[in-house]
């Protein structure tokens, strides 16, 4: 993942991330000192827990999330990913599906 993201104090609304491949997954890390702030997901109707030492991996462009609410003194989000622009760069393409015989 060449990319890494800090958000300090910030509750996102509802996006996806449209620059990341399909196949490529998203990292996120709560950090700090806070309560609530589950990440959303709309379109599953699901919260999660996303508290300080929480990680949570999922395919960012394929699932719309949102960050929830908090309080608390400093809400850390860290967010790795990988563009679309570096699976270009180095021509990969996305995993094959195997087929048992």
């Amino acid at each position: 993942m060449e990319g890494c993201e800090f958000m300090l104090n910030r509750q996102t609304p509802e996006h996806d991330n449209r620059q990341d491949p399909f196949w490529s997954w998203a990292v996120l890390a709560a950090l700090g000192e806070f309560q609530a702030g589950n990440i959303h997901f709309p379109a599953l109707n699901l919260q999660s827990r996303f508290l300080p030492g929480d990680l949570i991996l999922f395919r960012g462009c394929a699932l719309k999330h949102r960050i929830m609410p908090f309080t608390g003194k400093q809400h850390i989000s860290v967010a790795h990913f990988t563009h679309q622009s570096l699976w270009d760069a180095f021509d990969l393409t996305p995993p094959q599906t195997i087929h048992s015989m």
